[in-house]
Order: structure tokens, then sequence, then C-alpha cells
């Protein structure tokens, strides 16, 4: 299983070191959440990325299903952009994918707390490493959790260095925020949990301007 994830700095940066060293393949913002776990806080149709074992939340006038899916799912997401976050600081040959790659770590690490925090305060369960590896095992295809990078991807990022790194990760997390846009997109349409619908929002605008940094960034290497 994945380590407790109440709200510590090293639970945090545990997860990603755990994902790494299992070659799990599990977005993704680069900026701190704007709230914490005790205050305020379109791609496809992902219907098919639900976890299978997924207990039935105790729905409310502020939660439903859409709400906790969201977070179930986005915690391996986010957990991914902290594996290749980890590879640059090996590989990365640029010092803006770097600076940017240690952005995106800092931010996820926090935000994967404060979700788990709040699934677990709806009785609900952390996603475990089972849960990660059965994600993996679909990323990647009509099936998958979109905006995963496959094992192959992960593979080939994990095996390149200098400039070849460089663009396989702004590529690589280019997609990676497509698809963590997508879910936040569809979880604005469905959410009701008001902490969830700002921590979407605030996916949406950062991510889509660290998008088009990356682009740039790629358009100059």
């Amino acid at each position: 299983m994945l380590p407790r994830l109440r709200p510590t700095w090293a639970a945090a940066r545990l997860v990603g070191v755990v994902l790494l060293v299992s070659g799990a393949s599990v977005g993704c913002t680069g900026e701190q959440p704007t709230a914490t776990p005790g205050a305020e806080q379109s791609q496809s149709d992902h219907g098919s990325h639900h976890l299978a074992a997924l207990p039935a939340p105790p729905e409310s006038a502020d939660w439903n299903a859409a709400d906790a899916t969201y977070l179930t799912m986005m915690v391996p997401h986010h957990a991914q952009a902290l594996a290749m976050a980890d590879l640059a600081e090996t590989r990365a040959e640029d010092r803006r994918v770097l600076s940017l790659a240690r952005s995106i770590d800092r931010g996820q690490s926090r935000e994967i707390v404060v979700m788990a925090t709040w699934l677990v305060d709806h009785g609900l369960p952390e996603p475990t490493q089972e849960d990660v590896e059965a994600m993996n095992a679909t990323a990647g295809s009509a099936a998958g959790m979109v905006g995963m990078l496959s094992p192959d991807q992960m593979t080939a990022l994990a095996a390149a260095d200098g400039a070849a790194f460089d663009r396989l990760f702004l590529t690589g997390m280019i997609q990676h925020h497509h698809g963590a846009v997508g879910m936040a997109d569809e979880l604005l349409a469905q959410g009701e949990d008001v902490r969830v619908t700002e921590m979407a929002t605030d996916v949406i605008a950062v991510q889509n301007g660290e998008i088009r940094r990356m682009e740039d960034l790629l358009s100059e290497l």
C-alpha cells in the first residue's frame, strides 16, 4: 500500500519515491493549493476510469460520488508527476526544465496530502499501491486514465538524459497536464464539494499556464 498520507511533508515525498521505484506510471499543478485540510479551500469521458473497488460515498448536499472519484483518481495522477520530477533531478540539462520540475514537485506533494486527507475525512480509503497498479495497467489505452504516461513512456523517460530527457519530460508533462485539466473540467460539471471545486478550478488555471510555459520551452530546445 501507499504510505499513510496524513498531512506531513515526508509522507507526500515518500509517495513519489514508492511509485518511482516500483515503476508506476501514475498530474499536477506547480503551485501550492489555496486550501488546507481543515480550511476552505475536456478531453474524454472518464466514466470508465473509476476504481473498481471505490465504495459508494455518503452523498449529501455538498459532497457526491464525482467529488470522491476525482480525489481518488487525482492522488495517483499527481503521484506520477512526482515520479517524473524525481527523474529530472539527475537527468535534466536545461535549468528551466529542472526549475519547472521542482515547482511541480512542491505543489503536487502538498496537494496529494490535502486530497488524501479529504478522502479520509469522508470515510473513504486512500488509494493503495494496488489501485495505482490497476490504473497503470490501462494507462495509455482507451480505458486508461486520461493524460497518464504509459509504462513504456515512463521507461523511455527514465532511460533518457540531457537534452533528450528535457524534450521527453516536457512532452510527457504537457500530455499529463492536459489530462488533469480534462479531469478538473469534468469535476466542475458534476461535483458538489466547494473545496474540491476550488481545487479543480485552480488546477485548470495553473496547469493551462504551465502548458503554455512548457510549449514555449519545448520550442526553444
